[in-house]
Order: structure tokens, then C-alpha cells, then sequence
């Protein structure tokens, strides 16, 4: 599918209305496609799997202990700089022509999962948190819409979904989010699409277990990573990591494991 200037400005002028809470109802298919980043049964029936749409990184064994864990989180953080980079501006027309619907005013919202694997500073305070490899939900094809996406921690808007958040965000953690489309332009001038308001909906930290081309898919048990706090969420309310104090952990972890990714391979048979 492709679009004219004129088309393309109509919808960046859509994604820019004025916004109403929404009004939705999420059923349990629903809530576990927003929870794990994918419908299980639509990737099933396409014969799809969830490390084919997102760089998960696989090992032989289960994590066993915080160590572990923390050496998974610090080896998905070096995916950001393997991953990430600018690409072009019509990449990013996959977040509506995937699976964007109209909430209660008419603006455009969109389920999307990826890696939390960066952030960024603003005023001394955390400013933004990189998705890696975003892919939209309840996509048709599953494809990645960019490299990376930047969500403004500002932005984040509680009951924005209508789904439970998670407790808290992690480097390295697969995170679900549930957003408003928004249309700005880039440091170059071009015109793109991104998520304003939005809210987590999901956030495990994935890995796939086992020898071979298709490994098992499995989760860290949240007791077993208590390290690299990207946000906690409690009632409504989001308390931001210290970035400076974030940045010296992540510091200590990456001297502790120098060689943390060489262990580990992508799964999906990649």
C-alpha cells in the first residue's frame, strides 16, 4: 500500500486531533496478545513465533539467579547499537497501515511491543525510553515498523489502555505499550509518525531456552531481576529512574560482564 502527499498529510492532521479517553473492552485474547506483544493464536495460525518478530536472544539453560538475569538485561542493551539507526520516514506508516483504530474523539491508537534497550536524559531527569525493533500487536504481517522508537516518559497517561500496567519497566525487557498516533517532525524536517500519549501494558524479560534452531520461548520470574529499574508503577503513578544513577549500575554491570552477549545467539533460527 502506498500514499500521496495529500493523503499522508491527512492523516499525520488525524493523528493530531484533539484526544478523548477511551473506550474500550478488552477481552482475555486481547489482554494476553497486550501482555506477551503478540495474538498467540493468530501467530500460531500464520506459523509465526515470537522471537521471529523481535531480536530475542536464546541460551542452552534456564536463568537461574539475579546474575543471570542481569547478564541477559546487559546483552539486550548492546542490541541498541546493532539495531539502532535512522531510517526512513515511510517506515513508520506500518504503525497505521498495521493496526491503528480510532479511540472515542477519532485519534488514531496503536498496540506496539519491543526491547526497552535505551533512554535518554531531559533536564537532568529521564526524558525518553528506546523500544528496539517495534512491531505492531494486532498487526496483519508482523513486520518490524522501524528500527527503534522513542516513547517521551512524560506522555505516559494511566487508563490510557483500559489493561492493568505492569509493576515496573526494566532494561531489556520486552514491554507492550497502547498509544495515541502522533504526527511531528524529525531533527531533519521530515514528517513521521509516532506514539503521544501512551501506557504500558505488558513487560517480561524474554529469552528463548534450549539447543536448535527454535528454541523455547520462556520468561525471567520477576523475583529474579531486581536490577536496572527503568520505572516503577504503583496506583496510577510513575516514579522514573535517577538516569545518572541508572547509568552507573548499568556501568558496574557491563565491566562485571565485558562479554555478555557472547554466549548467546538469536533465536528464530537467525
Amino acid at each position: 500500500m502506498t500514499f500521496d502527499d495529500v493523503t499522508v498529510r491527512r492523516m499525520l492532521n488525524l493523528a493530531d486531533r484533539r484526544r478523548e479517553g477511551p473506550k474500550v473492552t478488552v477481552d482475555e485474547r486481547a489482554q494476553t496478545a497486550l501482555w506477551l506483544g503478540c495474538d498467540p493464536g493468530e501467530a500460531k495460525r500464520h506459523g509465526m513465533r515470537v522471537d521471529e518478530r523481535l531480536p530475542l536472544l536464546a541460551r542452552d539453560e534456564r536463568i537461574r539467579d539475579d546474575l543471570d538475569a542481569a547478564r541477559l538485561q546487559i546483552a539486550y542493551r548492546t542490541i541498541q547499537t546493532g539495531f539502532a539507526r535512522r531510517t526512513d520516514a515511510s517506515r513508520r506508516l506500518g504503525l497505521l497501515q498495521e493496526g491503528a483504530i480510532p479511540d472515542g474523539s477519532g485519534a488514531l491508537c496503536v498496540s506496539v511491543c519491543g526491547l526497552l534497550t535505551g533512554y535518554a536524559r531531559a533536564d537532568w531527569r529521564m526524558g525518553r525510553i528506546c523500544l528496539t525493533s517495534p512491531t505492531v500487536v494486532f498487526g496483519r504481517n508482523g513486520r518490524v515498523v522501524d528500527s527503534h522508537l522513542w516513547l517521551d516518559v512524560r506522555n505516559l497517561t494511566p487508563g490510557l489502555s483500559g489493561v492493568e500496567p505492569p509493576k515496573d519497566l526494566r532494561i531489556g525487557d520486552l514491554i507492550t505499550v497502547t498509544g495515541r498516533l502522533m504526527g511531528y517532525s524529525d531533527a531533519n524536517g521530515s514528517r513521521r509518525f509516532g506514539l503521544g500519549e501512551w501506557e504500558p501494558t505488558g513487560a517480561r524479560l524474554m529469552y528463548g531456552c534450549g539447543r536448535g534452531l527454535k528454541p523455547r520461548i520462556v520468561h525471567v520470574p520477576r523475583h529474579l531481576t531486581p536490577h536496572m529499574i527503568v520505572c516503577r508503577l504503583d496506583d496510577g503513578r510513575a516514579e522514573w529512574a535517577d538516569p545518572y544513577a541508572l547509568d552507573l549500575e548499568i556501568r558496574e554491570w557491563e565491566e562485571r560482564f565485558p562479554d555478555a552477549s557472547t554466549d548467546l545467539r538469536l533465536g528464530g533460527g537467525r
